[in-house]
């Protein structure tokens, strides 16, 4: 080439070497070297020159010439020329393999980054051999610090043993083994499963997978298994909400564990359970939390909307979530999550937990969580269903005792406290109370109570005028307290305060549009009335009005009744007196035979009805001498045969007399058969021994020792020894022997005095 214009246009073509003599006409072998170089051309250069000194040589080296040779040794071209072309042939192979490697590194980098394994090569003896880059979050320490050193430095002992044992058995094998383990790493646990294969005759390939996830959702699947199992037996809202917790606490974080069902009247949470730190906390100190966006409880009322669950970490959100209605702790948490329970396509009710540690709650957990917790609803709804059965048929039984108790004609005590006893057991209330309703004086006034602690309730009467209770009355309608007697300080006053009241409820007793009374209700707790709780008091205040109703129709009556008695009762001393008057030496007889025949009948364990019977029968014992001729009657001298005829048959006459009168045919054994004697003697049907009633049989003896011991217009009377020894000589003639001990007795303890 002449110049470097020509050489750089011979340089457009590919060549496989150049040979440049060192000295050309217009530019330099080195420059041509320069030039070969720069355009980045990488074929041999060999320089050829007649004189070229040691240094230019050298130069001409560093600068990328392949060799040089003098003119004078041109033998040497031929094998120089072969070797510059094998060694570019070399160095081509070289590049091709470098980039070959270079691409399968590349792809090694990719798919280590790629993998989710960490792979490792161990000795037979548990000594990291070799650690691909992947995941050094999952290893023990940093890779430098593990290579070359034993598994038993890091792992426990006993964990160590039984993987070394894990890698000798493979080795002797020959067989990949998979294994699962826990390791403790970054003070978390994380669980991997490993595949252990054999890589050469004293190592083994180890590709181990973080699987705690895995681990996690089974053991989910595993608790929530055995929630469900434990769940199922059970029928009471607090042991399911317990039970449902203390299988929660081992997955996920509920220092706070709360369950609020819906309450649809008012639409409101009533809180059903509630735990802080494993301690059950008394719900029925909560308030119902009404379900309204512009109060606290408002993030509740968002998730049962939304029928979705929701995680909020701000105080604020927190305080208005259940916890919110716990002043002293809710502002030591920090996380909190809300659930809804839906059981058959419909919310009924929330679960919220709450952590004091921050993001303790995660989207991912919410889905496992909402499983959980519709479990929890549903368990809860089966047990609500099984305590509504059971509570109808609590009700039912409450109704036939307290109808029982109607029927069995109880006295009105006896009936109200078996009303009140079914009202406070099945209403659960601590205190109840009849008040009844006095038409009179319009007022209501106590009847009856349970539960009470002091007596203030049985002052009670309350005026339709000037009482708030009578809104009750008024209204005809249930009421609360806070309706009808506004502040509880109402029951802090004078002797209300001893009993604890701090709720109250009233329902007015109706019948046929009259009213009746009230049935006040009182709690010393919270108090929650759903609607079957209204329903059941609503009945049962039915039948307490009919209770009512029907014991002041029997008092009544019994007033009606002891009146009519009495006014008989009079009638009967009137006619008694009526005799003594007629027959003037009886006067005074039927009082005085009267009280003995009474001691006797007392004494011989009569009953207070059968001696009712015997005190008229006494009264009434010559009744039928009203048939008997004054004449006859009044008569000084002794009668003749056909006078006693006429005056023996006033017992007859008595019988005919008062046996049509129902109210004295109990009555008739006196008048009837006082005259009959115990040998069978007597008169009018000559009846003998037990033959003779009981009651005439002692009228019998007190009639002849009062009349012996009475003074008579035709005799004075005897004394007592003589009258007792006729007495003792008439046993078992004319008297019952058995009385006549009796009727001794009682004289000589002066019971018949």
């Amino acid at each position: 080439m002449e110049t470097e214009a020509d050489y750089l246009q011979a340089l457009e073509q590919p060549y496989d070497l150049i040979l440049s003599d060192w000295s050309l006409p217009q530019f330099s072998g080195l420059r041509a070297l320069q030039i070969t170089r720069e355009r980045g051309l990488d074929c041999p250069f060999i320089i050829i020159s007649g004189s070229i000194g040691e240094e230019a040589a050298v130069a001409a080296m560093r600068q990328g010439a392949y060799d040089y040779l003098l003119k004078d040794r041109l033998d040497r071209l031929g094998q120089a020329v072969k070797n510059a072309l094998e060694q570019k042939r070399i160095h081509e192979e070289y590049q091709k393999t470098s980039r070959a490697l270079e691409a399968s590194e590349a792809e090694l980098r990719a798919l280590f980054a790629a993998m989710r394994d960490v792979v490792l090569v161990l000795d037979r003896e548990g000594v990291y051999l070799k650690i691909a880059p992947t995941h050094p979050e999952l290893l023990l320490r940093p890779a430098e610090e593990l290579l070359g050193k034993r598994l038993d430095e890091f792992c426990p002992p006993e964990q160590a043993r039984s993987l070394v044992q894990t890698i000798r058995r493979v080795l002797e094998t020959r067989k990949t083994e998979i294994i699962e383990y826990e390791l403790t790493i970054g003070g978390r646990s994380i669980w991997f499963e490993t595949a252990v294969s054999p890589m050469t005759a004293e190592s083994v390939i180890w590709v181990a997978r973080d699987i705690s996830e895995r681990k996690r959702s089974m053991r989910r699947q595993e608790a929530l298994a055995a929630m469900g199992r434990d769940l199922a037996s059970l029928r009471d809202l607090t042991a399911i909400a317990r039970a449902a917790q203390r299988s929660l606490e081992p997955m996920i974080g509920c220092t706070y564990f709360a369950v609020a069902l819906i309450n649809h009247e008012p639409r409101a949470l009533q809180i059903v359970y509630a735990a802080l730190e494993g301690v059950e906390l008394d719900v029925r100190l909560y308030p119902l939390l009404e379900l309204d966006q512009n109060r606290p409880g408002s993030i509740c009322a968002q998730v049962i909307e939304a029928r979705k669950p929701l995680i909020f970490n701000d105080p604020v959100s927190i305080q208005n979530g259940l916890i919110g209605l716990l002043n002293s702790r809710g502002e030591e948490m920090r996380s909190a999550c809300c659930l809804p329970m839906v059981a058959e396509e419909r919310v009924v009710g929330l679960v919220e937990l709450q952590s004091p540690k921050e993001g303790e709650y995660t989207p991912e957990d919410l889905e496992w969580l909402s499983v959980a917790v519709n479990q929890i609803g549903l368990s809860i709804q089966n047990a609500m269903l099984f305590a509504r059965e059971q509570q109808r048929v609590s009700e039912l039984m409450a109704l036939q005792k307290i109808d029982s108790a109607v029927v069995a004609h109880l006295s009105p005590q006896q009936t109200l406290e078996i009303l009140l006893d079914q009202v406070v057991g099945t209403l659960r209330v601590d205190a109840a109370a009849i008040l009844r309703f006095n038409p009179a004086s319009r007022t209501l006034e106590y009847a009856y109570g349970r539960g009470f602690r002091t007596p203030a309730i049985e002052s009670t009467r309350l005026s339709l005028e000037d009482d708030l209770t009578m809104q009750t009355v008024l209204r005809r309608r249930i009421l609360h307290g806070r309706e009808l007697r506004g502040e509880t300080d109402f029951f802090k006053q004078g002797a209300w305060g001893g009993e604890g009241f701090n709720s109250y409820l009233a329902v007015p007793l109706v019948s046929d549009a009259r009213l009746i009374g009230v049935c006040e209700l009182y709690h010393r707790v919270g108090f929650y009335a759903d609607a079957d709780w209204l329903r059941m008091l609503e009945t049962l205040a039915g039948q307490a009005a009919l209770v009512v109703e029907h014991l002041q129709i029997f008092q009544d009556l019994q007033r009606l009744n002891a009146e009519l008695l009495k006014a008989y009762d009079d009638t009967i001393a009137g006619w008694s007196q009526a005799m003594d008057l007629r027959d003037k030496e009886t006067e005074n007889h039927t009082r005085r035979v009267t009280e003995l025949t009474v001691r006797l009948a007392r004494e011989l364990g009569m009953s207070e009805e059968q001696i009712r019977h015997v005190r008229r029968g006494a009264l009434l014992h010559d009744i039928g001498k009203l048939g008997v001729p004054d004449a006859i009657l009044s008569k000084v001298d002794a009668l003749t045969a056909e006078e006693w005829e006429i005056m023996r048959r006033h017992p007859q006459m008595a019988y005919e007399m008062l046996s049509p009168i129902e109210y004295l045919r109990a009555a008739l054994d006196i008048p009837y058969c006082h005259h009959e004697k115990w040998d069978g003697s007597g008169y009018p049907r000559g009846l003998k021994g037990e033959e003779i009633p009981l009651a005439a049989r002692m009228f019998a003896l007190a009639d002849v020792y009062d009349a012996l011991t009475s003074d008579r217009p035709y005799r004075k009377a005897w004394s007592r020894a003589r009258a007792l020894n006729y007495l003792r000589e008439q046993a078992g003639k004319h008297f019952d022997p058995n009385l006549v001990e009796v009727f001794f007795s009682l004289l000589q303890t002066g019971e018949l005095e």
